[in-house]
């Protein structure tokens, strides 16, 4: 009879423990269904989840197209060219480059992808240059442009008159190709990088004001040039007109000299300035008055 109080008691022990452990599982089903997160999500003093946080930090903000200077972190030599040499290409990057980020070796190639000058610039240099890379090596800094064969035969499309003038008045110069003395585009040298200077206070400017630099040979000066310009090629001219003094030694050369090397006639200022029996004895000027520059009557 005891035996069987025991096992009745020790039954009713193990049937309460197991309904212990039904009840906490379904607490906790209860706290943890959706229903339940639902309303712990909604409570003031429930925590949001961490996928709804790192969502709404990361993706909130609207997107705006990037900056220059945004590109330039990644591309930092290429902004810095543009920077310093851009020139009209200091422009919003994506102004011309409209896809980027999509280079994938085999399927997307850079060609399908990098812009074309032709884009904005159509045919600026006409149908026949139309390789804009044969000068214009770096888009980033199109005005530096590279020397070389092709550039040198192109030189006259944009400098027209140059090459004009290169062509209609030869000299040594028109030998030689152009970037023999403009070896970057834009430089423009000092003739005394390869010419001695008539005297040693010669600048510059005293050369370009006789000799244009595309027709050397072609001596040009104004009409007011003063005789000391003129006498650092022609010494023994200028010295006579100082020694002898006459009407001639006020005048400036070109005032006579309209042309280098023309030797005017003296009747085109002069006339007959004597009488025709004189005139007919005497029929050059020469005979008498020796030559412009040192007039004095010649001794018999």
């Amino acid at each position: 009879m005891e035996y069987l109080k025991g096992l009745i008691l020790a039954g009713i022990i193990a049937i309460m423990f197991l309904g212990g452990i039904v009840i906490g599982c379904a607490r906790d089903v209860v706290v943890t269904s959706p229903q339940s997160l639902a309303a712990l999500n909604s409570s003031p003093s429930g925590s949001a989840p961490v996928e709804s946080a790192v969502t709404s930090s990361l993706y909130s903000a609207e997107v705006t197209p990037l900056t220059p200077v945004e590109c330039g972190k990644c591309h930092g030599p290429i902004y810095n060219t543009i920077k310093e040499r851009g020139t009209k290409h200091q422009i919003d990057c994506m102004e011309c480059h409209k896809k980027y980020h999509i280079y994938h070796p085999g399927k997307i190639e850079y060609d399908q992808i990098l812009p074309n000058c032709s884009d904005c610039h159509q045919e600026p240099h006409g149908k026949k240059i139309v390789k804009c890379f044969d000068c214009h090596a770096e888009a980033h800094a199109p005005a530096k442009i590279t020397a070389g064969d092709l550039l040198n035969e192109s030189c006259g499309s944009c400098h027209t008159k140059e090459g004009a003038e290169v062509k209609a008045k030869p000299s040594k110069h028109t030998d030689l190709d152009c970037f023999y003395c403009h070896s970057e585009h834009g430089l423009i040298p000092e003739c005394m990088s390869c010419h001695e200077s008539h005297t040693k206070e010669m600048t510059e400017a005293d050369c370009l004001a006789c000799h244009p630099a595309h027709m050397p040979l072609q001596v040009v000066y104004p009409v007011d040039a003063p005789q000391t310009t003129c006498s650092i090629c022609h010494q023994k001219a200028y010295d006579d007109l100082q020694t002898n003094t006459t009407k001639h030694t006020a005048l400036t050369c070109a005032k006579c000299h309209t042309e280098h090397r023309q030797i005017p006639q003296c009747e085109s200022c002069h006339e007959k300035p004597h009488k025709s029996s004189i005139h007919k004895i005497y029929s050059k000027c020469g005979e008498c008055h020796k030559k412009a520059h040192n007039l004095p009557v010649a001794a018999e």
